[in-house]
């Protein structure tokens, strides 16, 4: 179906066009049917209609619209996405349900910076939920499934300054010095100044002129470090925030299609995989895992490192599914490993450490322990398996992933309480607080320290049990 030119509403424009109707025309008998069925209301809409609508206008029932469009793309659509004029007062709709066009994406995502960069943490994470479920994933299925809309590709009339590719350079090598903060510190430490960095690729994308190339390129750019605030975010435990990050990462990616955007979008669905594992969702995260597998390119010889880490987090997720799905556990770690053992043997893509510094032995080893410790949890049986891999992943882990190191050292005393064997899960436990206290701006290792100290209560009578609770209460405490 084609459209008319000169389109003053992208979003409605978009949902017609991928909602599989064959005309401007049957799209509008389809309101006029559920116009009667809603409201028992006689409306004449027509193609002539519709097009206003699409140059700016409003609809007389707007709900009746949002339904049929709903209804043909099998996921909830508000009105305030199709005229969001007609908002009125209520909050901004969650990102994964808005229309992933580009000039909406922008728009949004620079209003949400804005707003992150004038208010506090706690208050921005108390005002953004968190969503889980079908709800979350099935848009976003749906959306990543349809192709790009529109193009951000500047016109003739802007008159703001010119880049060229090496400001988009200038901006990914900022990226990555974020990344290796993050590992080393946490979250924490970089991540305001990576939303005012975000804020100012933003503003490049809407004012600055520049060629397709730079464009997508930009694009890109822009996909990875709201990623990477999503990331930082979800590492202080601002949950609601860190997923709207990570959604407009995946618009922001999908738009600038190319195949650094796609890996980009892999990266992204992982981390909200994790996200939902950590808030109790592994069903969903398990979605995500699925959906990024589907995005890897069909040549099955290519990215093995990368499909080797997604078939570890896939693991993962279903390890955190109860003990019934111990063989797919042992089946995907096995298969993990295996593509890990081919991809020593391929001349490994620069593009891989770039947007995939973490996937390799070490996260595979560290997955697998967190998988067989969840196992554990409910069949004390599999702590042997933890064990061996946590010790694996500490043996291979790189300076450099500091964090990562705090979460294997307390890992290995929880597998040691698992076994049974609090005297020695205290002398690792000792050395996972060490560890710990360098690792100063993230939330998440205070989580895991608080876990372990859960674990240690059972032996509370054990001599040397209760004085090694107490060191962990004051680390606990302390972060």
């Amino acid at each position: 179906m084609r459209l008319p030119a000169g389109v003053a509403n992208p979003c409605l424009a978009a949902l017609i066009a991928g909602g599989g109707f064959p005309s401007l025309e049957r799209f509008a008998e389809a309101v006029n049917v559920r116009a009667w069925a809603m409201h028992g209301v006689k409306v004449y809409y027509d193609h002539v209609r519709v097009k206003r609508w699409l140059g700016g206008s409003v609809c007389q029932y707007p709900e009746v619209v949002a339904d049929v469009l709903s209804t043909a793309w099998g996921i909830p659509i508000p009105v305030s996405i199709l005229w969001p004029d007609l908002r009125a007062g209520g909050a901004p709709v969650p990102a994964h349900l808005q229309a992933w066009v580009p000039a909406r994406t922008l728009e949004d995502l620079w209003v949400f910076l804005r707003s992150d960069m004038l208010t506090r943490r706690e208050v921005l994470t108390d005002a953004v939920g968190l969503a889980a479920g079908v709800s979350l994933s099935d848009p976003i299925a749906r959306w990543l499934g349809e192709p790009a809309a529109g193009s951000l590709l500047p016109g003739t009339d802007r008159t703001g300054e010119r880049i060229d590719m090496s400001t988009v350079y200038a901006l990914e090598r900022t990226t990555h010095q974020f990344w290796w903060s993050d590992a080393a510190l946490g979250g924490g430490l970089g991540r305001e100044a990576a939303v005012g960095r975000l804020k100012y690729a933003v503003d490049l994308m809407t004012h600055a002129r520049f060629s397709e190339p730079v464009g997508k390129r930009l694009l890109t750019a822009i996909a990875d470090l709201a990623f990477h605030v999503g990331w930082m975010s979800y590492d202080v435990g601002m949950e609601g925030p860190a997923q709207r990050y990570f959604v407009y990462a995946l618009q922001a990616a999908r738009e600038a299609d190319n195949e650094r955007a796609t890996l980009r979008s892999v990266g992204t669905l992982c981390s909200m995989a994790r996200q939902m594992r950590s808030a109790g969702h592994p069903d969903t995260g398990l979605r995500f895992v699925d959906l990024a597998l589907d995005r890897l390119p069909a040549d099955r010889y290519r990215l093995s490192t990368i499909r080797a880490g997604l078939w570890g987090l896939k693991a993962r997720m279903l390890a955190s599914m109860g003990p019934s799905y111990a063989p797919e556990v042992r089946n995907g770690i096995n298969l993990a490993f295996e593509l890990h053992a081919v991809a020593a043997d391929e001349d490994e893509e620069p593009i891989v450490s770039e947007y995939f510094p973490y996937f390799g032995g070490a996260e595979l080893a560290g997955e697998a322990a967190e998988g067989f410790r969840d196992l554990a949890r409910a069949e004390r049986r599999f702590a042997t398996n933890a064990e061996a891999h946590t010790l694996r992943a500490l043996a291979v882990r790189g300076k450099d992933f500091a964090r990562s190191r705090a979460f294997d050292q307390i890992g290995l005393a929880q597998d040691r309480f698992l076994l049974r064997e609090p005297e020695q899960a205290c002398v690792d436990g000792t050395a996972a607080i060490a560890m710990a206290t360098q690792v100063t701006f993230s939330t998440r290792v205070a989580g895991r320290l608080r876990e372990l100290l859960a674990d240690s209560a059972p032996y509370e009578g054990v001599t040397g049990v209760p004085e090694f609770r107490d060191q962990l209460q004051q680390a606990v405490a302390a972060a």
